[in-house]
């Protein structure tokens, strides 16, 4: 009986030190999550990188004309099969309640398919869609790989070209976020673009400085 407990014993610490090696193995050879910082959105995030791009109207477009405001941003291709144009339409819904509310806030919509998405193009997808160009920009760039690289930057939002080279419907995975910034340039937070809650965005927009513009009527 005694040697029986003693080589059981033995194959516990056995079976014990082959977990544990086995746990370290794993540690150190399988890729873990990678966890996206705490900054990345709210408060005390950083101002996203500074950019110029153009507009549906081929003029430059970028930070520099954002600076100081509230704006809303997302991120689109007119030939999206799916998910661009019920997105769009809400935020054009969503640009009329803050007409409504009188707030002052930007719109900025970036392609990720720029090389199809001329100025002129992008100007007729927001035709199509009611867009009040007043102050709604559609972004568009010469190089997707700088545009891409941008999006993945700024928002967390990874791009991806998921059909075939000259396949139809082209596909481009994309976020369909809408993302609100501050006057700074901060991604604040980000609402559902299909299903967005359209009361909160305009109390963000507001409570971030958009009712400035209210404020500067009345007086």
């Amino acid at each position: 009986m005694k040697v029986g407990r003693e080589r059981w014993s033995v194959w516990l610490a056995l079976t014990a030190g082959v977990i544990v090696v086995g746990s370290w193995w794993w540690l150190d050879h399988v890729p873990q999550p990678i966890t996206q910082p705490t900054s990345a959105v709210g408060i005390n995030s950083e101002p996203i990188p500074e950019f110029t791009y153009t507009n549906q109207d081929g003029e430059a477009f970028g930070f520099s004309q954002l600076k100081g405001k509230v704006w809303i941003a997302n991120i689109v291709f007119s030939r999206c099969p799916d998910v661009g144009s019920p997105m769009t339409a809400n935020l054009t819904r969503i640009q009329e309640q803050l007409k409504e509310e009188g707030a002052e806030v930007e719109l900025v919509s970036f392609s990720v398919d720029p090389l199809h998405d001329t100025p002129q193009v992008l100007k007729q997808y927001g035709n199509n869609l009611r867009a009040d160009f007043s102050n709604w920009n559609f972004l568009t760039h010469d190089e997707p790989t700088v545009m891409h690289r941008f999006l993945q930057t700024s928002f967390q939002a990874p791009v991806e070209v998921t059909s075939l080279a000259g396949e139809e419907p082209l596909t481009i995975d994309h976020s369909t976020r809408l993302y609100v910034m501050d006057p700074t340039g901060r991604v604040i937070t980000s609402y559902d673009g299909l299903q967005p809650d359209m009361d909160a965005i305009v109390r963000d927009v507001m409570a971030l400085g958009g009712a400035d513009g209210l404020m500067a009527k009345k007086q």
